[in-house]
C-alpha cells in the first residue's frame, strides 16, 4: 500500500511538473511582439524575425533589432509554428488594460482598448514597452477587433486590376531595397523558388516587385512558377532551335 502510494505521488507531481513547463513554454506565444532596441554604444543589426500573433494564432514576421526584445522571437516561420502550435488563443478583448513600462528613447503615446463593460474602445496613455494584447494603435483596429458585429469584418486587399501580362512582369524582379535607410518590411516574388519572401525595404526607390504583406504578393504573383528567361543570348539560342 505504501509503494503504491509513493508511484501516485510521484505521477501527480511529475505531472503537475510537466503541466507547468508545458504552460509556460505556451506563455511565450502570448508575448507580444517586441522588435527591442540597443543602447548608443551598441551596433544595430536589424534582421528579419518571426512572432507568434495570438490575435490570429499565426506566426508573423517582423524587423528585429538586434538588441533586448522578449522570447516571442523565431528564426523562421517553421521555428515559430512547431514552438507555439495549438497554443490556445487567449480571449484579447477581455484583458485589462495595460499601460506597460517605459522604454528607453520612447514617450507614451495613445493607444486603444477594448473595456467589455462599456463595450466600446476606450483610449489610454501606452509606456511604450511590455503591456498585453488589448491594445490598438487606432480605435477603428479595436473596433474591427473586438466589435466587428457592429463595425463590419475586416478589410480585403484589392487585387491588382491590370493586365496579367503587367502584373506577372513585377514578378520577375529581383528584391530592392531602395535608395533610403528606413526599415520596413515588404513582401517579395522569389521567381526561382517560386514563393513569397519577405525582406527590408528601405522606404524609397526599389522596384515593383514590393508588397505590404505575403497575401498581396501570393494574389499578384501566384504560386505557380514564372519561367523567365534570364540569359537573353541562351534564350534566343533554344529558341533558334525550336524554330529550326
Amino acid at each position: 500500500m505504501g509503494l503504491e502510494l509513493l508511484v501516485a505521488c510521484a505521477l501527480i507531481s511529475f505531472v503537475a511538473v510537466h503541466s507547468s513547463g508545458v504552460n509556460q513554454h505556451r506563455q511565450i506565444c502570448f508575448l507580444p511582439e517586441d522588435r527591442g532596441y540597443c543602447d548608443t554604444n551598441q551596433e544595430k543589426k536589424s534582421q528579419i524575425r518571426w512572432f507568434y500573433d495570438s490575435r490570429s494564432a499565426k506566426c508573423r514576421v517582423f524587423t528585429f533589432s538586434g538588441c533586448r526584445g522578449n522570447a516571442n522571437n523565431f528564426w523562421d516561420e517553421r521555428q515559430c509554428t512547431h514552438h507555439c502550435h495549438g497554443a490556445v488563443v487567449e480571449r484579447i478583448c477581455t484583458l485589462t488594460v495595460d499601460a506597460g513600462g517605459p522604454c528607453q528613447s520612447m514617450s507614451t503615446r495613445t493607444r486603444y482598448y477594448y473595456e467589455p463593460s462599456a463595450d466600446r474602445c476606450l483610449p489610454f496613455l501606452y509606456a511604450g514597452c511590455g503591456g498585453n494584447q488589448n491594445h490598438f494603435v487606432t480605435a477603428d483596429e479595436c473596433h474591427q477587433y473586438c466589435n466587428w458585429k457592429t463595425f463590419g469584418e475586416r478589410t480585403t486587399f484589392h487585387q491588382d486590376d491590370r493586365p496579367a501580362e503587367l502584373r506577372r512582369d513585377r514578378c520577375t524582379l529581383m528584391a530592392d531595397k531602395g535608395n533610403c535607410n528606413g526599415q520596413h518590411i515588404q513582401w517579395y516574388f522569389d521567381n526561382y523558388y517560386s514563393q513569397c519572401k519577405p525582406f527590408i525595404y528601405g522606404g524609397c526607390g526599389g522596384n515593383a516587385n514590393r508588397f505590404h504583406d505575403a497575401q498581396q504578393c501570393s494574389e499578384t504573383c501566384g504560386t505557380g512558377r514564372l519561367v523567365v528567361c534570364i540569359w537573353t543570348l541562351l534564350c534566343t539560342l533554344i529558341a533558334h532551335r525550336i524554330i529550326s
